[in-house]
């Protein structure tokens, strides 16, 4: 157990600690992975990759806050913005900063499976701020990129509940 390994004998090098974490996110467990990365981080405070990891297990873990703060810590640090844009969005929309994400945080340039996802959250933001035929475009342009996305077809649910069709609803499911 995560307890146990904490508070064993001998201590965890960095790269142990940094393993341990690796596996216990892959295994979904984020809290235990949280709690490893930090001490990590609190030895090599300046490992983008490992920041950034830990951003994403604070937006597992719907701490958007936290999540927002290690991605700034990131940047300060040198990380490219194309490289923690999706996570930056995610952590914004778990702090219902709809307008700020519209304002912040564009698909241009990235990867098209990042682009996606920048696109599905931009759309759930819009259906958040009751711009719904707005959101519909971003959505569709999203699943236009990546069909099987979940935030994307859940965003456009949403959508067609709002208008009242249900059978097109229900085809997003």
């Amino acid at each position: 157990s995560l307890a146990l390994s904490l508070a064993g004998c001998s201590p965890k090098t960095d790269a142990e600690l940094l393993a341990d974490a690796q596996a216990a996110h892959a295994k979904g467990d984020d809290a235990a992975a949280q709690v490893l990365l930090k001490s990590y981080l609190a030895n090599n405070p300046k490992q983008l990759e490992v920041r950034l990891l830990f951003a994403q297990v604070l937006n597992e873990l719907e701490d958007g806050v936290g999540a927002e703060r290690e991605l700034l810590k990131a940047q300060q640090l040198g990380l490219d913005a194309g490289r923690y844009r999706v996570e930056l969005a995610r952590a914004l929309y778990l702090q219902g900063s709809y307008s700020r994400i519209l304002d912040e945080i564009k698909p241009d340039g990235l990867p098209v499976k990042d682009a996606a996802q920048v696109l599905a959250i931009r759309g759930n933001s819009l259906l958040a701020l009751h711009r719904a035929d707005e959101g519909r475009v971003q959505l569709e342009s999203a699943q236009q990129l990546q069909p099987a996305l979940s935030a994307a077809r859940l965003g456009l649910a949403r959508y067609w509940m709002t208008k009242k069709q249900f059978d097109r609803a229900l085809g997003e499911l």
